[in-house]
C-alpha cells in the first residue's frame, strides 16, 4: 500500500511539476500548457499539456483539442482516480491492473471514434504521438494503448450480425442469474 500510495504521490508531484513550469494560455474554455518536454498530448479536465503549440499544424491541433474534449466531457479523469485508489487498496489482486489497461483503452477507443473524422490522417497522428514519453497515469494520452488495436477499431466497420448479438446480452445474462 505504501509503495502505491508513493507511485501515485510521484505522478501527481510531476503532473503539478509540468503545471507549475508550463508557458500557459487560454484557447476557447482549455487552458493550454505547454511543457517544453517530450511527451505526447495529454489533458486532465480542460487543462492539455503539450510540448509545444507551435510543433503541430491547424488540423492536428483540431484533433488534439477534438479528443482530449472528449475525456474531459466523459469525466474520463474521475475514472483513472477510482482506478488508481483500487490500485492503492488492492495492490495485491491482479484484475485491477488488468481493469486499469482495459478501462484506459475504451476510453481512448471512445475518444478515437469522436476524433477520427478522416481516419488515414488520425492514424497517421497516433503513430507519430507513440514515439513521444507516456504521460502521467492520472491523465490521458495519445501514446497510452496499442496504437494498432486503436487503429484497428477506427477502421472496423461493424456488421448487422455483429449488433444484433448485442440483442443476445440481456436475455443470457438474466438466464445466468436465474440459474445462478
Amino acid at each position: 500500500v505504501a509503495m502505491s500510495i508513493i507511485l501515485f504521490a510521484v505522478e501527481l508531484i510531476k503532473l503539478i511539476s509540468l503545471y507549475n513550469k508550463g508557458r500557459k494560455a487560454k484557447d476557447g474554455a482549455w487552458t493550454i500548457i505547454e511543457t517544453g518536454k517530450k511527451h505526447s498530448p495529454f489533458s486532465i479536465f480542460n487543462y492539455a499539456f503539450v510540448e509545444s503549440k507551435d510543433q503541430y499544424t491547424a488540423e492536428q491541433w483540431n484533433i488534439i483539442l477534438t479528443h482530449e474534449q472528449l475525456h474531459s466531457m466523459a469525466f474520463h479523469f474521475v475514472d483513472l482516480l477510482i482506478v488508481q485508489a483500487a490500485r492503492i487498496v488492492f495492490w495485491f489482486h491482479p484484475l485491477v491492473y488488468l481493469y486499469q489497461r482495459r478501462i484506459m483503452l475504451l476510453h481512448e477507443y471512445q475518444a478515437d471514434k469522436v476524433s477520427a473524422v478522416q481516419v488515414k490522417q488520425y492514424g497517421q497522428f497516433l503513430i507519430e504521438q507513440a514515439m513521444l514519453q507516456r504521460a502521467p497515469a492520472v491523465s490521458h494520452s495519445f501514446n497510452y494503448s496499442p496504437v494498432k488495436s486503436r487503429i484497428v477499431m477506427l477502421t472496423r466497420k461493424s456488421s448487422a450480425l455483429a449488433k444484433s448479438k448485442l440483442l443476445l446480452v440481456v436475455p443470457l445474462t438474466l438466464i445466468c442469474l436465474l440459474l445462478f
